[in-house]
């Protein structure tokens, strides 16, 4: 592997200041310049070093399905252009130009996921929210171009140089005009009794309807339970894994909560919204979730 791709992959794996959707797609990216750079001579080599590319992406972040999945299905349909039997240019040229577009439907589902996720949300809304989605980020400011007046919450959670999530999220709502601030995780039992919703993002969603995401996510979740408020989390389909998490020998990365599909009231997506017992109908019906990287 080229040390500039080595680079990028080592920059991924050390980004923990952007969410799920921004990662998988500069995994893409990544995909794109391991084309560009390739070196191979026909079309077996070619093939050989995506997928080496491709396992390397996969394993930096393993709780963050959308890389697994996007990386697959780019891999999954350069595999099967080359099974045509095309010269190596041509399949260097499709798999940039695929790359493309995995990229650009990625971010159309997440526009989608956001302007679904605006939907739920009534005018003078108090919602509060954990860790940093730019999704959920887009929602509020869909809801606030409607003309709802949406005030926020947002819990610290962890720091970033210096700076939290929570700082970050309120940070860049307020630039917009949405009344924004950020609190302490202590504080949620304090604030949870004027919440009207509680909003997140997810890294990956499992076939059984846990998902994962930023701390403190399942204390508030659970808190919200408590005092009848209801919990969404917004993003995009491609983060719905096909494993399920009670199935799933899984490492979480620190800063990272699991939260069960009981403390969750609906997952909204570019297709809806679609309930956590529901999750893995969506999983048989996708087409967009391919087969593992490591059986093409």
């Amino acid at each position: 592997m080229i040390p500039q791709i080595s680079h990028k992959i080592a920059q991924i794996e050390q980004d923990k200041v952007h969410g799920a959707s921004f990662i998988s797609q500069q995994a893409l990216g990544v995909m794109k310049l391991a084309v560009e750079r390739s070196e191979s001579k026909n079309p077996s080599e070619f093939l050989a070093e995506l997928r080496e590319v491709g396992m390397a992406l996969k394993e930096i972040r393993p709780n963050m399905a959308s890389i697994a999945n996007s990386v697959s299905r780019f891999i999954h349909e350069v595999f099967h252009e080359a099974g045509k039997g095309i010269m190596l240019a041509d399949l260097k040229s499709f798999a940039y130009i695929k790359g493309d577009e995995i990229i650009q439907a990625s971010q159309q589902a997440s526009l989608k996921a956001a302007e679904n996720g605006a939907g739920i949300l009534k005018d003078k809304d108090v919602v509060l929210t954990s860790s940093y989605s730019s999704t959920v980020c887009h929602a509020l400011k869909i809801a606030s171009r409607q003309g709802k007046l949406v005030r926020v919450l947002a819990l610290k959670s962890r720091s970033i140089d210096g700076k939290s999530y929570g700082e970050i999220t309120a940070h860049e709502l307020e630039m917009v005009g949405i009344t924004a601030s950020a609190i302490s995780d202590a504080s949620i039992k304090h604030y949870i009794s004027v919440v009207d919703k509680v909003l997140v993002g997810a890294d990956s969603v499992f076939a059984d309807g846990f998902l994962i995401n930023g701390t403190p996510t399942y204390q508030l979740a659970l808190a919200a339970r408590k005092n009848n408020v209801p919990v969404y989390a917004i993003c995009e389909i491609i983060k719905f894994s096909a494993q399920s998490y009670q199935d799933k020998e899984l490492h979480l990365e620190t800063g990272f909560d699991i939260i069960p599909p009981n403390l969750i009231t609906g997952i909204v997506t570019e297709r809806g919204e679609v309930a956590p017992e529901k999750v893995i109908d969506q999983v048989n019906l996708c087409g967009e979730l391919p087969v593992d990287i490591m059986s093409t």
